[in-house]
Parts: C-alpha cells; sequence; structure tokens
C-alpha cells in the first residue's frame, strides 16, 4: 500500500506536512472461533495422546500425582 493512501496531505498548507488518517481494518481479518473450533485447536495443540498411542501426563495429572507423593 502507498504510504499516500495513508497521509493525506493538508490543503492550502505550504511544506510537506500531512494529517495522518488510520485505514480500517478489514473485516474478513477477524474471526471469532467457534466452540467446535476452539477445542478442535485444544486438541491439536495439547494431545493427550503419542503418536505411539500412548497416554501423555498432563500438567494437572503430574500435580495430583506429586501431591499424592
Amino acid at each position: 500500500m502507498p504510504l499516500s493512501n495513508i497521509v493525506k496531505k493538508n490543503k492550502g498548507s505550504s511544506g510537506n506536512g500531512g494529517t495522518f488518517e488510520p485505514f480500517a481494518v478489514p473485516t474478513n481479518l477477524i474471526h471469532e472461533m467457534t466452540s467446535a473450533e476452539k477445542a478442535e485447536k485444544e486438541r491439536r495443540e495439547n494431545p493427550t495422546v503419542d503418536e505411539n498411542g500412548e497416554h501423555i501426563q498432563t500438567v494437572a495429572e503430574a500435580k495430583l500425582e506429586a501431591a499424592a507423593l
């Protein structure tokens, strides 16, 4: 995007001054995740089973186990 689309020259002023006018963020860049999308993201980012099918201990499980000792 050229800078001229962001900074507009002041009419009637002598010099290179301009005013800054921020542009609107396109609405297609903002996406609120649904509960199903959030659950899928959580499953992908925090797996409970490794590639061999074995259980991966979570932090909460480790804390419970440590408290029992």
